[in-house]
């Protein structure tokens, strides 16, 4: 498994994170999954899946609890991009 390169678009509310052509990756072999850290935070993990097994990962930063919420997920040639919708003003750069 590998470390996943991330690219944020904050303006736009997009994570786009890098992905090897070869792969040949769908949307259900990448998750996107915003889970609790403590009591006021939050954190996200991304993962792409081949054959059952986890190819490549990234992990957020702690983040203000309720801030994030995933709205979708596209899957091209060579990038998987997470839609989020920020439920506050905050800067993705400073956590993704």
């Amino acid at each position: 498994m590998s470390d996943v390169n991330c690219v944020v678009d904050n303006a736009r509310s997009k994570l786009v994170y890098e992905k090897p052509a070869e792969l040949n990756l769908t949307k259900r072999d990448v998750a996107f999954n915003i889970s609790s850290y403590d009591s006021n935070q939050d954190n996200a993990t991304f993962e792409m899946v081949k054959n059952g097994e986890v190819v490549g990962s990234h992990q957020s930063q702690p983040f203000p609890k309720g801030a994030l919420k995933q709205t979708g997920i596209e899957v091209t040639a060579v990038s998987c991009i997470v839609k989020l919708k920020k439920n506050s003003p905050i800067d993705l750069n400073e956590y993704f």
